[in-house]
């Protein structure tokens, strides 16, 4: 490879991410200061769990996810929530101040969980001091944990290769993949599981990862040719695991109330619901298809796209939209119900149980590795000159947007798109950015006027 001012260039993007990256990892394994005398009685596994970044970025998840149904529920709200950079960033504000609340009551949680391990373990507990002192004290590191997650993320995303929040995410599961290999290796070596059946699982999840990376290619290539075909799940990837809350709302909801459910003639019903058995994957099977169906609908609504469209100056054709929106939302469908499949072929032929790692996840590390595979080859093309252009909430955008770019002979590049389409409405987090050369940003807003005013980049970003 040439050594040339661009390939430095992404190499020291692809290395700052990367440090970032590996810093969350190591401060994960950084205990608090209370729970520094119970690491020794833990498992290498559960270390993080009693970690400086214990919480993670599920606070901040399960509220950027809170604020968006709330944007979509309130009429007033919603102009925010599909509106210009300055109208998302209020949504932001809103969701990170939540994200900290909702980490301030699971900081709490975890320094009690913390006193109540000491206690429980003989010789432990005089050894530790507690009061509201050390706990508030434990808090204020968990919080400021979550705090350093978010700003390694806006390290990424301002200097490095990719986006931010994607790569914390699946940093945040690498440890968890080697403790799994290893633990594996330990089933094979007392005779818990054989090692032919050790090296199928670990091929089947390896064949799935290069299989999905391989679709999400061949999925952005066909939308240069025909923006009107999507073919990457319209619902996301999550359908899967909405199914199984779904499919325990019930049990849930009846041990809330204290309600015996064999009263009502359901006990036997959901007796039955146990996970690897034939009855629960279809019943798994089943959800997962009804909630991909009306997700996709709901998506994929035809009056949303064409405005999408038009903001675009791009021409729409509503009947054929129609055909191909019937053909992708089944195809959303079946490929959703790959996974609970798949799933459970690996449970019942291989593994015994639950695969060791969720097929979800492998799923969505694909997507993430190709959103940086991506923007690699987008930067090398660009010349490694390149201003963001535009971000976008809306999924469907990205492809009219390029295509209107290729017609005026402008190159560009997306990051985040293959994330936040598997997450969909569900990933607000995940913001998608147009990137175009400098000498083309002028150009550019000419050739997307109306969503060039309409959803600028703020210039902290760039």
């Amino acid at each position: 490879m040439t050594d040339t001012p661009s390939t430095r260039r992404r190499r020291k993007a692809l290395l700052v991410a990367l440090g970032a990256t590996l810093t969350s990892i190591a401060l994960a394994y950084v205990p608090l200061p209370t729970a520094r005398a119970l690491v020794g009685s833990l498992t290498p596994q559960a270390w993080p769990n009693v970690g400086l970044l214990a919480l993670g970025l599920t606070p901040l998840l399960a509220a950027f996810q809170l604020v968006e149904l709330a944007a979509l529920a309130v009429p007033r709200w919603r102009a925010l929530r599909i509106g210009d950079a300055a109208a998302r960033a209020k949504l932001t504000r809103v969701a990170l101040f939540i994200g900290f609340a909702i980490a301030a009551v699971q900081a709490y949680s975890v320094v009690v969980w913390i006193e109540s391990y000491h206690y429980s373990q003989p010789g432990l507990a005089t050894r530790a001091s507690f009061g509201w002192g050390p706990r508030l004290y434990g808090m204020g590191l968990l919080l400021l944990g979550v705090a350093l997650l978010v700003l390694l993320a806006a390290l990424i995303r301002r200097y490095g290769l990719g986006e931010g929040y994607s790569w914390i995410l699946v940093g945040s599961l690498t440890p968890s993949v080697g403790v799994t290999l290893i633990s594996a290796g330990n089933h094979v070596s007392i005779g818990q599981r054989k090692p032919i059946a050790v090296l199928v699982e670990i091929l089947v999840l390896v064949a799935l990862f290069v299989a999905a990376r391989r679709y999400l290619r061949d999925s952005a290539a066909r939308a240069h040719d025909d923006p009107l075909r999507p073919r990457e799940p319209t619902a996301g990837i999550l359908p899967p695991a909405w199914a199984v809350q779904l499919l325990m709302l019930p049990v849930t909801l009846a041990n809330l109330a204290n309600l015996d459910l064999g009263r009502i003639g359901l006990g036997a019903l959901f007796a039955r619901l146990t996970p690897g058995t034939p009855f629960y994957t279809g019943a798994w099977l089943s959800v997962t298809a009804g909630v991909s169906l009306v997700l996709s609908r709901l998506f994929l609504r035809p009056h949303n796209v064409a405005r999408g469209f038009a903001e675009l100056g791009v021409a729409f054709d509503g009947a054929a939209f129609a055909e191909r929106r019937r053909a992708a939302v089944l195809r959303s469908t079946l490929l959703v119900c790959t996974l609970p499949l798949l799933s459970y072929a690996l449970s019942r032929f291989v593994t015994g149980g639950a695969p060791s790692i969720s097929l979800v996840a492998v799923v969505v590390a694909a997507a993430v590795f190709e959103d940086i595979a991506e923007e690699w080859r987008g930067r090398r093309i660009l010349g490694g000159i390149e201003e963001p252009l535009l971000s976008m909430s809306r999924v469907y955008r990205v492809a009219p947007a390029r295509a209107r770019l290729r017609e005026r002979g402008i190159d560009c590049f997306v990051r985040g798109a293959h994330h936040r389409t598997l997450l969909s409405f569900f990933g607000p987090f995940i913001p998608i950015t147009l990137f175009v050369r400098a000498r083309d940003v002028n150009a550019a807003r000419e050739a997307l006027a109306p969503a060039a005013t309409e959803t600028p980049v703020p210039a902290a970003d760039r």
